[in-house]
């Protein structure tokens, strides 16, 4: 997927004025699930999102940048063109959730006055 700003595809990384893919991959995460009822009131649950712990983008954007592929601090690292100081761009990754784990009890109370 094509990362914001990035909508028409130019952007190109050429290693000085373009930074990163400008695009996000696809990608699959498996979720699973189960839960168990010991009595018609109880219900014990376990879940566990994205089981694999696949590191992954959500979204991306294209952005100046004042950072180096290297990731020393660079504000204006180009000379001026009609009065303006280029920057660099870069794309910025919203990174995934990573692994998650958690259990669950459920209990039905009697209702007052049934």
């Amino acid at each position: 997927m094509r990362a914001r700003r990035n909508e028409n595809g130019e952007h190109q990384p050429d290693g000085r004025y373009y930074l990163g893919k400008g695009s996000t991959a696809g990608y699959a995460i498996f979720n699973a699930g189960a839960s168990y009822t010991p009595s018609p009131k109880l219900e014990l649950m376990v879940q566990v999102n994205n089981l694999f712990d696949k590191r992954y983008a959500t979204s991306a954007q294209l952005g100046p940048a004042g950072f180096d592929g290297s990731g020393n601090f660079q504000a204006r690292p180009f000379p001026a063109v009609g009065g303006e100081f280029g920057v660099q761009h870069s794309t910025f990754y919203a990174p995934g959730a990573p692994r998650l784990f958690w259990l669950g009890v459920r209990y039905l109370f009697d209702k007052p006055g049934a």
